[in-house]
C-alpha cells in the first residue's frame, strides 16, 4: 500500500519515521514497512526487528469475518507475518483487565511476551526504568519498532482516547519513554495511536505532541552522542 511504501521509504533513506494516528490498524503496514527495510527489501527471510507494543490491549485479535482486519489485530497479522520472530515482541505495560486469556496463549505461543503494568508498579519506581531495559536486552544489530497505543496512559491523564482506562501509564513516564526511544541507536519506527479528539481535544492532543517533542529531545542526544565519538 502507500502507507507502507511510504514509511519503507523514509526508513531506507536513513530516517526515523514517528507516525500519529488515529487507529491502532495502521501498526501492521508500519512494521510491515521495517521488516521489508531490515531484509532490504526480500520477501523471505527472518528480519533482524523486534517490536514493542505499549498498550492497555494486546491487539492480537483475529480478523472479522471476510479478513477484515481492524485496531484489534495488528500485532496478529505482524505475528503471522514469516518474516517476524515472535521471539522479539513484547507488550509492555498491558492490563490483565482487558485483555483475555486466549489472547495472552496465542501469543505466547508465538514467543511474544507480557509486561503487565502491575509488574511494573510492583518491581520498579518508574515504568520507563523497565521500559530502557527492554530496549537493551535486544542485540545491537537489531533494529526495533516501538509502537505506543496512549490509551496505555491513565485517563486522568489522557482522556481522549478510544478506550480510556482508570488507570496506566502517567504522563510523565510516557514522555520518558518517548525520551529514551529516541536516545536509543536501534529504535528505528514509532508510532502513536488511538488519539481520538472527538471524545477530548485539548489536554490529550497536546501530551500527544509533548511525546513527540520529547522523542525529538532523544533523537537530538542520540546524533549529539554519535557526532561525539567520530
Amino acid at each position: 500500500t502507500l502507507f507502507r511504501s511510504t514509511v519503507n521509504k523514509i526508513i531506507t533513506a536513513g530516517r526515523i519515521p514517528f507516525v500519529v494516528g488515529g487507529g491502532n490498524d495502521q501498526s501492521a503496514p508500519n512494521g510491515r514497512a521495517l521488516l521489508s527495510a531490515a531484509l532490504g527489501g526480500a520477501s523471505t527471510g527472518k528480519a533482524k526487528v523486534a517490536i514493542i507494543n505499549i498498550d492497555a490491549h494486546l491487539d492480537v485479535r483475529p480478523p472479522l469475518a471476510g479478513g477484515l482486519v481492524h485496531s484489534g489485530t495488528p500485532f496478529r497479522e505482524l505475528l503471522d507475518d514469516s518474516r517476524f520472530d515472535g521471539n522479539n515482541f513484547a507488550e509492555f505495560a498491558c492490563q490483565g483487565q482487558v485483555c483475555s486469556d486466549e489472547q495472552v496463549k496465542y501469543l505466547q505461543g508465538k514467543g511474544g511476551k507480557c509486561i503487565w503494568l502491575g509488574s511494573l508498579r510492583a518491581n520498579y519506581a518508574s515504568a520507563d526504568i523497565a521500559f530502557k531495559e527492554l530496549l537493551d536486552s535486544y542485540p545491537k544489530d537489531t533494529k526495533i519498532f516501538v509502537s505506543f497505543d496512549i490509551d496505555s496512559v491513565c485517563g486522568a491523564d489522557c482522556p481522549g482516547v478510544s478506550a480510556p482506562g482508570v488507570v496506566g501509564l502517567s504522563s510523565q513516564e510516557a514522555l520518558n519513554i518517548c525520551k529514551i526511544a529516541g536516545e536509543h541507536p536501534n529504535v528505528c519506527l514509532v508510532d502513536l495511536s488511538e488519539l481520538n479528539p472527538a471524545v477530548e481535544d485539548y489536554r490529550s492532543p497536546r501530551l500527544a505532541v509533548f511525546m513527540f517533542y520529547y522523542f525529538l529531545m532523544g533523537v537530538a542526544k542520540r546524533r549529539q552522542l554519535l557526532l561525539s565519538q567520530k
